[in-house]
């Protein structure tokens, strides 16, 4: 496993401007395996930005908490991740290691 093709973005929102990943960390870097949260809840994120974005939404549970998430642009988006909120940053973190197959420490690592 490449640590350095994963990536973490706190409170992204509108994915015409997420930030990009290849200049993270000071030089330009091919990151594969891509979280990114948004405070909104998915439901109003959809009212914002959705538009024409292709989405692939889903809903996982952890312990007692339930985030909804989605696939765009072959990246992982978590809904509703306050960032100041150690739980929310877990299951955005076991979300993404999830769907990548991977552990949580990847992201971990690689947090913007």
């Amino acid at each position: 496993m490449n640590i350095d093709s994963f990536a973490m973005f706190m409170a992204e929102g509108n994915p015409s401007f997420e930030m990009d990943v290849s200049l993270v960390f000071g030089s330009p870097k091919n990151r594969e395996k891509i979280l990114r949260t948004c405070f909104d809840s998915i439901d109003i994120w959809s009212l914002k930005y959705f538009g024409s974005i292709n989405k692939s939404p889903f809903e996982r549970r952890f312990d007692s908490i339930t985030k909804n998430a989605a696939i765009i642009d072959n990246e992982v988006w978590v809904y509703g991740i306050d960032s100041t909120v150690s739980s929310d940053i877990v299951a955005a973190v076991k979300i993404a290691a999830e769907w990548y197959q991977t552990t949580p420490q990847a992201f971990i690592r690689n947090i913007c």
